[in-house]
């Protein structure tokens, strides 16, 4: 699925994904020399991003899928930057000392995680006190609109999937179920806090199915 990765995002967030990852990184806030880890970050995208926003920084790209990392490691070449540097890791389990980073962030991944909450408590554990946590995510909506909304794209993205890439087709319908069986916002943000968090902000988007959070480690 890795080579039509970007085209799913871009369909599933109707064109809008790119904006929302701007204002994504735009909740760090760091200072010079510091390190800013993106897990579950795909191709890279957010972590591009992030690196563009924060150039003062050090930038780690991972992903439990080294497939994707793959497909990241000629998006950063062609910015003639020396980060993102890319590592295979899992979100729950990151190789990194404790208190050891001022941003953590990831974009359309952590319902992928076998734990929300074990990628929250790993996030607290490799950010500074004072660290922001940022996080860009499909959530099951609860309103009427968001609802009829998640109903049409169930139908619609298998369909649109099959004729962009019929080897693929049957991953994308697992993605849109995903995001089905995802927690609501309000579930998210209670885990947030009881992982130790605090200032949440909480920005709707697309009618409440997409969600930006922002948080900082006490």
């Amino acid at each position: 699925m890795a080579p039509t990765y970007d085209r799913l995002n871009g369909l599933l967030s109707m064109g809008l994904d790119r904006r929302w990852r701007r204002e994504t990184a735009a909740l760090l806030s760091s200072e010079a020399g510091e390190l800013l880890v993106d897990v579950c970050g795909g191709t890279g995208d957010l972590a591009l991003e992030v690196q563009r926003q924060h150039p003062q920084c050090r930038v780690l790209l991972t992903d439990f899928a080294e497939g994707m990392l793959r497909l990241a490691v000629p998006k950063i070449a062609t910015t003639g930057a020396p980060w993102p540097v890319v590592a295979a890791a899992d979100a729950s389990r990151l190789p990194l000392p404790n208190a050891s980073c001022a941003g953590f962030t990831a974009a359309f991944g952590f319902r992928n995680l076998r734990s929300a909450r074990a990628g929250l408590l790993e996030a607290h554990r490799v950010l500074r006190p004072g660290g922001r946590l940022a996080i860009l995510e499909f959530h099951r909506p609860t309103s009427l609109l968001g609802r009829a909304r998640a109903a049409f794209v169930r139908v619609l993205v298998p369909t649109v999937a099959w004729c962009v890439s019929r080897e693929h087709a049957s991953a994308y319908g697992y993605l849109v179920r995903s995001i089905a069986r995802f927690i609501t916002v309000d579930e998210m943000c209670e885990l947030i806090e009881a992982s130790g968090f605090v200032s949440l902000e909480v920005h709707p988007r697309l009618m409440g199915t997409v969600t930006i959070i922002g948080a900082t480690r006490q």
